[in-house]
This record gives structure tokens, sequence and C-alpha cells, in this order.
């Protein structure tokens, strides 16, 4: 009997299916910013090299603007509207992957509660859903900050001695929205 009890205490538990696919959209949508990011860097390169600089939000009319720089030039003209077309397709899947998390968030009872605390959108409700996924396995709220990868910070000298709050040491599944700075896509 207690060969059993220290194996049973041994499992891993094991997300849900809903859990997985809530990080699954989750980082499908990182990897469509990233690349979003990687096209407009390419733009701005090939526009630069023929005189046009971008700013950093690529709005309709400075696209337009580079696409008639590019008008004369044969080769420059293709590449441009082949990465235009490219961004505008990856735009396009992040839009949908975004009303899809919207509507998560929406049918979520715990991400409506987590979206009434100020600076928490759907994008960080859901991961921390996603992150936590079954609560009751948690016994103590106070755990929780161990259980997402944060370290209890403690200053210590000579002569005193001051707990303070966690820092990040390495995050357990709410990394991409709560530990940077909010992407805007």
């Amino acid at each position: 009997m207690g060969r059993s009890a220290s194996a049973s205490r041994l499992l891993a538990y094991v997300k849900s299916r809903p859990a997985h696919a809530i990080r699954s959209l989750i980082v499908a949508r990182k990897k469509l910013a990233g690349q979003r990011v990687a096209l407009e860097n390419q733009i701005r390169g090939l526009a630069v090299v023929f005189g046009v600089r971008l700013p950093r939000a690529l709005t309709a009319a400075f696209i337009d603007e580079a696409l008639k720089a590019s008008e004369g030039i044969a080769g420059l003209s293709a590449a441009m509207r082949g990465l235009m077309a490219a961004r505008t397709a990856v735009m396009m899947g992040v839009a949908v992957i975004d009303a899809d998390m919207r509507r998560m968030a929406r049918a979520s009872a715990a991400c409506r509660r987590l979206m009434t605390i100020p600076g928490v959108g759907q994008l960080t409700a859901l991961a921390f859903v996603a992150a936590i996924d079954d609560p009751s396995r948690i016994r103590r709220s106070r755990d929780m900050g161990t259980y997402l990868g944060l370290v209890h910070w403690r200053y210590q000298s000579a002569r005193s001695t001051t707990s303070a709050a966690y820092r990040n040491a390495v995050t357990g599944g709410c990394e991409p929205c709560c530990t940077r700075p909010p992407m805007s896509c």
C-alpha cells in the first residue's frame, strides 16, 4: 500500500482539451504576429532602398505610397505586391484568431471575471485560465505564484529580513501575456 500511495503522488496533471485549445490559439496568434512584424520589416527594407521611409504603423496610405514608389521598377513592384498580399493574409489570420478568442473569453465566466481587472484583456484572461485549467488542484491562493513560476523575493542583510512580492523566474504557461507589455496587432 505504501508503494501505490507514493506512486500516485508522482503522477503529473494533464491539462484538459479546452486548455490545450486555448494555448494553441495563443501560440498561433503569437506566431502570426511575429510573421506580420517580419513582413513589415521586409517591406520597410525594400522601400527605404528607393527613398521611401515608412513609419512604424503601416496604414493604407503609406502602403499606397510604397507601391507608387515601386511602380516603375519591375522587380521591386512585384516583390512589394507579394509582400503586401502576404501581410494582408497574415492580418486576416490574426483577426480570425482574435474573433475566436473574443468568443471564448465571453463564454467563460472565469475570463469575464478576470477581465473586470484593469489592464486584463481577453488574451491575458484566456492565458491565465488555460494555465490554471482546474483551480481545485491548487490548495492555497498563495501557491498560485509558485505554480506560475514566480519566485518569492526576499531581501536579507545582517540586520534585517524583508519579504517582498514575487519576481519572475520561469513562467508556467502564462508567459506570452503576463510577463511582457501588450503587443499591438
